[in-house]
């Protein structure tokens, strides 16, 4: 190989590494690639976004012990009496425990909810 060629041959490997290097960055790695959907319905007892309740068949939301978030919020005639509930014009959370009496989500009180 003459000197004359050295510089073109350098260029040429190192740009054929960048190339490679780049398609191995291109694939996504098995932490990077989303779970399939889950077909199991949202839990009802957790206070986490995205927990909202399924509607009962009366059309009343279900209210878990502990407590339940809701995201988007409900209207208050969704929530089952005795129920605490946050209620802003519409509810975001609602439990059946009067815990300290105090949403913690936002802090406000919660009321006890009746038709």
């Amino acid at each position: 190989m003459s000197s004359g060629n050295a510089p073109f041959v350098v260029l040429s490997l190192v740009l054929s590494l960048l190339a490679v290097t780049a398609c191995e960055d291109a694939e996504p790695s098995a932490d990077s690639v989303e779970a399939p959907a889950s077909d199991e319905a949202p839990s009802t007892d957790s206070p986490e976004p995205g927990a909202a309740a399924p509607a009962a068949a009366d059309g009343l939301v279900e209210v878990a012990q502990d407590g339940t978030r809701f995201d988007p919020p409900v209207e208050p005639s969704k929530i089952p009496d005795g129920a605490w509930a946050c209620v802003m014009g519409t509810v975001h959370y609602a439990s059946l425990d009067q815990g300290d009496g105090n949403c913690p989500i936002c802090g406000m009180e919660l009321v006890q909810h009746e038709h």
